[in-house]
Formats: C-alpha cells, structure tokens, sequence
C-alpha cells in the first residue's frame, strides 16, 4: 500500500515513538512501523538509509520529551524565591525531572540515551543536557558558585543522576517500593549539588518521607533491646539496612524511633515499656504496626 497522507518521515517517527514508548529500542523494526503507517520498507528508506538512521531520528524526539518532563518540574519553583534560591531549586528540578522520566517511561528514556554506542544522535546539544548547562550556569549568574567551581560541573552531575535513573530503572532499585526510591533519588540529587559547593542555606531541608505500610507481628523480646517487633521486608521498602528514623502507630498509637538493622535480616522496631503500657501488649503478643513517615 502507498503512503498517500502527508509526511511519511514524520508519520514513522510518531509511529516509532508510540512503539518505543512500552517497548524501547527493540520495538523499532522497519518493516512493523512501516506496517504501522500502511506503507512498504522501500517507502521508508526514502527517507532513511537504514534502521538504525531511523532509531535514531525517534531517539531525538525521545530526547525532547525528557526535557518537556525537566521543564514540568523547573515550572513548578516558587515565584517567590530569591535568584539564588531559584537557581539553586532549578538544578535540583532538571536532576529529579531525569529520574522521574527515566522511572515512568522506561522505553523513551532508553532509547533517548542507551543507543548512542549507534552513533551520535544529534549534531546539536541534547536538550536535556543543555538544561543542565543553564542550570549550572545560572548557579554562577546568580553568585552562588563562582566560575572556578562551575568548571566541568556537568559531569559529575549528569553520571552521578543517569547512574541513579540505570539503577532505578535496570538494576537492584527497580524492584523496590517507589516512595523509597523517590526518596533515594532526592538524597542522591541533593548530595550531587551539596558537593558542588552550594551554601547550605540555600539547600532544600529534608522533609519527612510519606509512608504507607502496615505489619502484623509479635513483641519479641532479644538482649539487644528489652522488647522489639521484627519488620518482614523493610529494608527492601526503606532501600536500606542501616538505621532509620521513622513515625508510624502501633495498634493505633503513635510513636516516633529509629528501627535497627539485624544484619542481614529486616530492620528492628524497639518497644519500650511506656509504649507497651500505652499500647496493652507484652512480649509474645500480635501487634499491628503501621509506618507514616521517614523522618
């Protein structure tokens, strides 16, 4: 069937994208997006010299859609923050607006970024990465780095977010509770712009992390703590073994601790006895506990 309804170079493009989309890279053969806009293979290589020039042209469309998602969270910096503070919450926004992309839309960002071993994707800067510049750059503008500790910026942070957003997406973290990966990839942004050299008054203070996540379990009693609960499956939903300062309730009464590791086990919620009182419970007795926050 011949292609009889406009831009066929701009038709296998979107068509690739709304592949690429649940599918990445590998969804791109020539002759399934060729189907997919009613054409021939030899309509499409009128337009493209081969497959991979086509994966590539969809990779730069993929490239501008990771920006859109980088401008969606620079929009959204208070208007009422100061030049510095803005510069500094617009830096934080482009790192986020990577990771969050990268989480929510695997198959763009891995066609946007994992298929450069093919060849450059553009001649022109990325347009995520160009967002990166002006942040930094506005870092300077502003005064809150000078010159000298902007040089060559871009590298630590853009490795530092794309090693977070592989891991999120590919390694040990895609399979972890997303709230604490959300936290993670703020810690992670955080510390990249921390050890840039920004003043620590313009540094974003950690707010408590929401949590949602209930255990039934009983008091237990070991020589570490007078009387503790064993939390199943918490380092996997904190995406840690070390010590964690959390909120939450037990049977419906509020508390505030720092659950500790058991080394290679689920973290350890310590009881103390003003909270059994308060709750009923003695050792051996089922308990429900429910966490609300990381603090």
């Amino acid at each position: 069937m011949s292609y009889h309804h406009g831009d066929l170079r701009t038709a296998l493009i979107e068509a690739g994208l709304r592949a690429a989309r649940s599918g990445g890279a590998a969804a791109l053969g020539m002759r399934e997006l060729t189907r997919a806009v009613g054409v021939t293979p030899n309509a499409a290589y009128r337009h493209f010299a081969d497959r991979n020039a086509l994966v590539l042209a969809v990779a730069v469309e993929a490239q501008d859609l990771v920006a859109h998602a980088m401008h969606d969270r620079i929009a959204a910096i208070s208007p009422d923050a100061s030049p510095a503070q803005a510069a500094v919450d617009r830096l934080r926004a482009v790192g986020l607006g990577y990771i969050h992309f990268a989480r929510t839309e695997r198959g763009w960002f891995e066609l946007a970024f994992l298929t450069q071993e093919a060849g450059p994707v553009a001649t022109t800067v990325p347009p995520p990465y160009q967002l990166l510049v002006d942040a930094l750059d506005g870092l300077v503008a502003t005064g809150v780095l000078t010159a000298r500790q902007r040089e060559g910026a871009e590298w630590p942070c853009w490795s530092t977010v794309h090693g977070f957003a592989d891991l999120a997406t590919r390694g040990p973290l895609q399979h972890q509770d997303p709230r604490a990966v959300d936290a993670q990839a703020a810690r992670v942004v955080d510390t990249v712009i921390r050890g840039l050299g920004v003043p620590t008054e313009l540094l974003t203070p950690e707010a408590p992390t929401m949590l949602d996540a209930t255990f039934t379990a009983p008091i237990s009693v070991d020589g570490a703590f007078p009387t503790y609960i064993e939390l199943p499956g918490s380092h996997e939903l904190l995406g840690t073994r070390k010590p964690v300062k959390v909120s939450g309730t037990i049977d419906g009464h509020p508390f505030d601790a720092t659950l500790m590791p058991s080394g290679q086990g689920p973290h350890w919620l310590p009881v103390r006895a003003a909270l059994r009182k308060t709750v009923g419970k003695e050792a051996g007795e089922q308990v429900t506990v429910r966490l609300t926050a990381r603090r």
